[in-house]
């Protein structure tokens, strides 16, 4: 018996040769898409045409325009390998607040950007409505918002008068709420009671009027004005005389319907 012997078959594998590197395709791919976005990124942040030339200050009276273009040029540099003005990187938001800390007599403030070159800033300054002193020599402009914003010398009457420790430019002095009620109290008195003020004294909870002929008079400015200025006006029509009031020293018309007077 012949026994027959296995073929044995090996199998060829074929190596395949690997490209070089430099031949990928991603390779360059990536390449051409760094140049691309090198080119373009230099184009936007460094070319020309992107470079703030212009800078338009508007609304400013008492503020110096070329302090308010000194900040907003500084703020539109910056430094990106080289120095730029580039109006893409620059920051509004941070230029407004650098405005609005170094100047308390600006009450608002926008910086728009008009492309391709020129920024546009508009400034609102607060309005003078009185004078808030903590003694005769230290004074200050306040507005509707009751921000101290301006430190003058008292040369206006009325004003109001505290006992504040210490009135810094900025800062926010008096609550709206007080204001409003003074306001309307240095109307009724001296447009139409035809009492003429020497100051506001504001006391904590309590507003003292001093006149300049008459009595000091009593508020309380968190409770309605308006009823104590009327039972001010029944009281000095129907029980005071024009000259009586330079004998009396004070009224209270804190108590409600109640007044009290001496």
């Amino acid at each position: 018996m012949m026994i027959r012997k296995k073929r044995v078959f090996k199998k060829r594998f074929r190596i395949k040769k690997k490209k070089p590197f430099f031949k990928k395709k991603i390779l360059w791919a990536s390449i051409f898409l760094f140049l691309t976005t090198a080119i373009l990124f230099y184009f936007f942040i460094f070319a020309d045409v992107f470079q703030v030339k212009e800078i338009k200050i508007e609304g400013n009276q008492k503020v110096s325009e070329e302090d308010l273009r000194m900040i907003v040029e500084a703020g539109a540099e910056k430094k990106i390998i080289r120095l730029t003005k580039n109006i893409f990187l620059v920051n509004s938001r941070k230029i407004e607040r650098s405005i609005l800390d170094k100047f308390p007599q600006i009450a608002e403030v926008k910086l728009r950007k008009k492309f391709p070159h020129i920024l546009i800033l508009e400034v609102k300054e607060r309005i003078p409505l009185i004078l808030f002193c903590r003694d005769s020599n230290d004074c200050f402009q306040i507005d509707k918002e009751g921000v101290a914003f301006e430190k003058v010398e008292q040369t206006e009457r009325p004003a109001i008068f505290s006992q504040r420790e210490k009135i810094s430019l900025g800062q926010k002095v008096i609550q709206i709420d007080y204001l409003r009620a003074i306001l309307e109290i240095e109307k009724k008195l001296e447009d139409e009671l035809e009492i003429e003020i020497e100051k506001f004294l504001l006391l904590g909870d309590r507003l003292n009027v001093e006149t300049v002929q008459g009595p000091e008079i009593y508020f309380d400015p968190k409770g309605k004005v308006s009823e104590q200025l009327f039972n001010l006006a029944v009281l000095l029509k129907e029980k005071i005389s024009s000259e009586k009031r330079r004998e009396l020293e004070y009224i209270d018309l804190r108590f409600g319907n109640r007044v009290y007077y001496k």
